[in-house]
């Protein structure tokens, strides 16, 4: 079972126009009609177009490991900077006694990443899957220090995810955000994800729906945050991770759990 804990009072600033909630029913279009066939892009883009002119914001998440959660309500998220966790990977594994790695191979490994993501912020339209599918974000944090431990031996390795395990809390984030902040590509994409459901008039099932962004998320529209006691670990031979318990891990069975609304 996946038990979430630490669910804050929203703390963000109220939106005046209506918000699309993937998990509340009574949040969907009701009226929207499509044909028998699987809508075209030109229906697509219609419906998009009434999306923008009818909402004025999305409820996001996003899965993270901060050390101070305070500073996303002062500065809120930004996009992923190559050259700001290449600082970071530096401190966490070169910066300790002993260094995890000589500088060279680090830098071998940041190479054969690459600029991953660079200038990129993910979200997700629902964070029910966070704990089944998605877990890696609030267990290691960032994915491009996760994929640079990746390029290290198997001692290294297992050594380098206990240190980003260590660092901050398992943290997903809630927030409202502006549908004018999402690019019309993507906007087509939430379009065409809402038509699959939206004539059920049921409770949405869980969904791992990601939204690409290329602009940061302000701080008046982080709307809330918790903290995620038991993860499912796909990195860690299909594990359950449990924060701040003993042991650290437990066999995996699959299930889905409603994540705090």
């Amino acid at each position: 079972m996946v038990d979430k804990i630490i669910e804050n009072e929203p703390l963000g600033q109220k939106t005046t126009g209506a918000v699309f909630h993937w998990k509340d029913i009574k949040t969907w279009p009701h009226d929207w009609k499509t044909n028998e066939n699987s809508p075209d892009d030109s229906e697509i883009d219609k419906f998009r177009r009434l999306f923008q002119s009818t909402y004025s914001h999305i409820v996001c998440y996003h899965g993270c490991r901060p050390t101070n959660i305070t500073n996303y309500y002062s500065q809120g998220l930004t996009p992923s900077d190559t050259n700001k966790l290449k600082e970071i990977a530096r401190n966490i594994f070169l910066d300790i006694d002993p260094p995890l790695m000589l500088k060279s191979e680090l830098e071998l490994a940041e190479s054969a990443v690459g600029e991953r993501d660079d200038g990129n912020l993910f979200i997700m339209l629902d964070d029910r899957l966070f704990f089944n599918k998605c877990g890696q974000y609030c267990i290691y944090g960032s994915e491009r220090l996760l994929c640079i431990a990746n390029k290290f031996g198997t001692k290294k390795l297992l050594r380098a995810k206990k240190l980003l395990r260590s660092i901050g809390t398992p943290t997903v984030l809630r927030a409202n955000v502006p549908v004018a902040d999402i690019p019309d590509s993507e906007m087509c994409d939430i379009i065409t994800t809402i038509l699959d459901f939206v004539d059920d008039r049921i409770d949405p099932p869980p969904h791992c729906h990601t939204i690409l962004l290329n602009t940061g998320i302000a701080p008046g529209n982080i709307v809330s945050h918790y903290t995620p006691k038991e993860i499912y670990d796909s990195h860690e031979e299909n594990s359950i991770y449990r924060y701040g318990q003993e042991p650290e891990y437990l066999p995996w069975a699959p299930s889905i759990e409603d994540g705090p609304v």
